[in-house]
């Protein structure tokens, strides 16, 4: 999997809270590299790894989607205009 997120945290909070592990982070191993979860006081911190865009070619079914086209278009795990 690339990366969630969302389920993460989840795990991270099930492993930290109902399973008894002591530590204060989890390092997640996923395709877009780590990701740390660190536990402080009642809050959970995920450290998503860094994933710099690049230049991209606009798809055609996002330049159909808007008024103005963009100058310029990078992607990362997404589309950025």
């Amino acid at each position: 999997m690339d990366l969630c997120g969302h389920a993460t945290l989840v795990t991270a909070f099930v492993i930290m809270n109902e399973i008894g592990y002591h530590g204060d982070s989890i390092v997640f191993d996923f395709r877009s590299g780590e990701l740390i979860v660190r536990k402080e006081k009642a809050y959970f911190k995920l450290d998503f790894p860094a994933r710099p865009p690049i230049p991209a070619k606009l798809l055609q079914s996002i330049a159909d989607a808007i008024t103005k086209q963009p100058v310029e278009v990078w992607k990362a795990r997404d589309y950025l205009l």
